[in-house]
C-alpha cells in the first residue's frame, strides 16, 4: 500500500507568504529608508502578525514616511502596532461612525473599520500614550 500523502496547509501557506512580505519589506526599508536605526523584525514580528497584513503593511508605509523624524523604528512599529491592535478591538460606534458626525465625513472609519490616522494619533497623544520615539 502506498503512503499517504499529506495536504499542504495552506492556511500555513498564506500566512507564511504574508509573513515574507512583511520580511523583505522591513529588509528593504533598512536598506533603503535613511533611518538612524535599523527595523528589528525579530522585535515586531509578532506583533505585525496580529494585527494583520493590510494593517502591518499600513505601519510600515507610516514609518517610512516619516523616516526622517524617527529615532527608534522599532519602537515606532511597535507602538504603531499597538495602536491598531487597540483600534481592532474597540466596537465600532453606532453606525459605524467614529467621530459622531455624518456619515461620509472626514472622521468615518474606513472599510476595515480604522479610524483615521488623525484620530488614532491624537488620541494616543492626549492619554499619554503618545509616541515618544518621534524626534521633535
Amino acid at each position: 500500500m502506498a503512503p499517504r500523502l499529506r495536504q499542504p496547509n495552506l492556511r500555513f501557506a498564506r500566512k507564511n507568504g504574508a509573513a515574507t512580505k512583511v520580511s523583505q519589506r522591513i529588509g528593504w526599508l533598512n536598506k533603503n529608508a535613511g533611518f538612524a536605526a535599523e527595523i528589528h523584525y525579530s522585535k515586531v514580528k509578532d506583533i505585525l502578525s496580529q494585527v494583520g497584513d493590510a494593517a502591518a503593511m499600513r505601519v510600515l508605509q507610516e514609518v517610512a514616511d516619516r523616516a526622517s523624524e524617527i529615532q527608534d523604528p522599532t519602537g515606532f512599529v511597535l507602538t504603531e502596532a499597538e495602536l491598531a491592535l487597540q483600534d481592532r478591538s474597540r466596537p465600532p460606534a453606532e453606525g459605524g461612525d467614529v467621530d459622531g458626525g455624518e456619515p461620509g465625513s472626514e472622521g468615518d472609519a474606513n472599510a476595515a473599520g480604522d479610524p483615521p490616522k488623525a484620530q488614532r494619533r491624537h488620541r494616543a497623544e492626549n492619554t499619554g500614550g503618545g509616541n515618544p520615539r518621534i524626534a521633535t
